[in-house]
């Protein structure tokens, strides 16, 4: 399912009206409606936020000129298509729903261009990698922080 898809399924009116989507219900609700709109499993979109470690409302820039944007740390790269859907960058980065949904969006397509040969686990670790980075010595840093992410994740989930 595309962003706009999603978004034209009921959260669109919100979006319009100008409230955020993170207003109109709470934050678990979204995680769960993104998570399973977009079928991507809660731990994975759990571990990405806590290795990306965003914050609402924020944007985080890099020595390199990238700038990440929100909780889920969306590259302002992807702002020129998401414009063309109606996402400003104030709202990516003000709006954690809409942030959460875009994340999510991404590891599905990512996860839909890995091998399907491949194990359904072995699949979502390289669409996790490939949310950060395509190039190899990145992945391989990206690959530490979310053995990190994971790690503490469940250590707080016990």
């Amino acid at each position: 399912m595309s962003v706009l898809a999603w978004l034209r399924g009921g959260a669109v009116a919100v979006l319009l009206s100008g409230a955020s989507i993170a207003s109109a219900r709470s934050l678990d609700s979204c995680v769960d409606d993104v998570t399973s709109t977009f079928k991507v499993p809660f731990i994975v979109l759990e571990t990405i936020l806590t290795a990306e470690g965003g914050q609402t409302g924020r944007d985080t820039r890099h020595a390199n000129g990238a700038v990440d944007v929100g909780r889920a740390q969306i590259s302002t790269q992807h702002l020129p298509r998401l414009g063309k859907l109606g996402v400003s960058h104030r709202r990516l980065r003000d709006d954690s729903c809409l942030n959460l949904a875009v994340a999510a969006w991404h590891l599905r397509r990512d996860f839909d261009r890995t091998n399907p040969a491949w194990s359904i686990t072995a699949r979502w670790a390289d669409a996790m990698l490939s949310y950060h980075s395509q190039t190899p010595k990145h992945r391989a840093r990206y690959a530490r922080s979310l053995g990190n992410a994971l790690r503490r994740s469940n250590t707080h989930g016990q």
